[in-house]
């Protein structure tokens, strides 16, 4: 048995089925071909008891589930914000580093020292 979504709204059973609604179709062993039918029906949805063929399945199903994209990308945004303030905090802390030891004047030069 394999997930498949339902793409458009349908009738599956007795029951109207919207988008992303999730069947569980079998591939039945032996085909089942009626007289007044031209296409054989080789699928069966569990818990429906509807035979499906195999133009239908493809027209109206796509294999597996739906996966949200969401996630992923408020994933990749909080990693990048991360990233940023991980570069700014280091790249002041080298500043910092790198100016600790610069030479300051105590007095300015313009002003004379009286002792």
């Amino acid at each position: 048995m394999t997930k498949y979504m339902l793409k458009q709204p349908s009738n599956i059973g007795y029951n109207i089925a919207m988008p992303g609604d999730i069947f569980e179709i079998k591939k039945l062993k032996h085909a089942v071909k009626f007289k007044n039918l031209d296409e054989k029906l080789e699928y069966a949805v569990i818990g429906e008891d509807e035979l499906l063929s195999k133009k239908h399945l493809k027209d109206n199903f796509t294999k597996g589930t739906y996966k949200s994209e969401t996630p992923k990308r408020i994933l990749k945004t909080l990693l990048i914000i991360f990233l940023y303030e991980l570069s700014k905090y280091v790249t002041n802390a080298i500043i910092i580093k790198l100016q600790a030891n610069d030479a300051v004047e105590q007095y300015p030069i313009d002003y004379e020292v009286s002792e």
